[in-house]
């Protein structure tokens, strides 16, 4: 089982951090005015060492 951390910011956004059960960063999700919808997945190598980063989303605010 992993970890999850909701880091509410300064800027209307809400930052989500998903870790893998060792440890290891593997989502970042950002929500809210600023930067909303970018996704972040991270997947590691067997000598954990990060492999692959895929960024998805937009990071253009919606017109209000």
């Amino acid at each position: 089982m992993g970890l999850s951390c909701t880091i509410p910011s300064l800027a209307a956004e809400t930052i989500v951090y998903k870790y893998d059960a060792r440890g290891r960063l593997i989502e970042v999700k950002r929500t809210g005015v600023v930067n909303n919808n970018v996704q972040a997945n991270y997947t590691y190598d067997k000598a954990n060492n990060r492999k692959t980063v895929v960024v998805t989303g937009s990071s253009t605010p919606s017109a209000p």
